[in-house]
């Protein structure tokens, strides 16, 4: 009874068996229970339990951080304050084969809910090129992740008697197996044609009939 009233005793000390994580969107699991020492096997009071708190908050990547015991699992339920990271990237660069190249590139995650988005600008005078991507986690409320992906440009180069012209658009959805490996089929649309001009002083061109072409695929990645 006197062992009872002493904060931090073994009195009311349980051991955990396992620590689970919740809420935690980009920074590893793995990196959270290590941090502040919550390990499964290991006996805690519930003083110690605070203590871990703290220590978590201190770390300063937390909004909110909450521990409590499920059984014998402890829960670790958190926060993060940077809940949609992102950049912008942009530049101006001299390519010996493209010339002076302008470059824009955007990415943002959670820019809708559970959604990735990006997109990509480049330009110069021979070349124009752009992609977007959007890829969104959980859609359908299943294990499954649906993505979109659009590819395209104009390749003009001085030295060469043709433009290349190209546009893909591929959609996906992916299982994610493990953290680092997922299983993905697309449905892919690929558009692109070539024009041929002729020296001059004879203006006119001919060019080949851009083909289009639509086939299912499978990928590991």
């Amino acid at each position: 009874m006197v062992l009872a009233m002493i904060p931090g005793s073994v009195a009311d000390a349980q051991v955990v068996r396992n620590v689970e994580v919740r809420g935690a969107q980009f920074i590893p699991e793995d990196d959270i229970r290590r941090t502040c020492g919550a390990e499964s096997g290991v006996e805690y009071s519930r003083w110690e339990l605070l203590a871990i708190e703290d220590c978590l908050m201190s770390t300063g990547v937390f909004e909110t951080v909450a521990l409590s015991r499920e059984g014998d699992t402890l829960v670790i339920d958190v926060q993060e304050l940077d809940t949609r990271p992102g950049r912008i990237d942009a530049s101006i660069a001299y390519v010996s084969q493209d010339g002076l190249t302008a470059s824009l590139a955007y990415e943002r995650y959670n820019l809708f809910d559970r959604t990735y988005g990006a997109f990509s600008l480049e330009y110069s005078k021979e070349i124009q090129r752009y992609s977007a991507n959007l890829y969104r986690t959980e859609v359908f409320e299943s294990g499954l992740d649906l993505g979109f992906e659009l590819v395209g440009g104009r390749d003009d180069f001085d030295d060469r008697s043709f433009t290349h012209e190209t546009i893909r658009a591929e959609t996906y959805l992916a299982w994610p197996v493990t953290p680092t490996t997922r299983f993905e089929g697309a449905s892919v649309f690929v558009t692109t044609g070539f024009m041929i001009w002729t020296l001059p002083p004879a203006p006119c061109w001919c060019a080949n009939r851009p083909t289009a072409f639509r086939r299912p695929m499978s990928v590991w990645g």
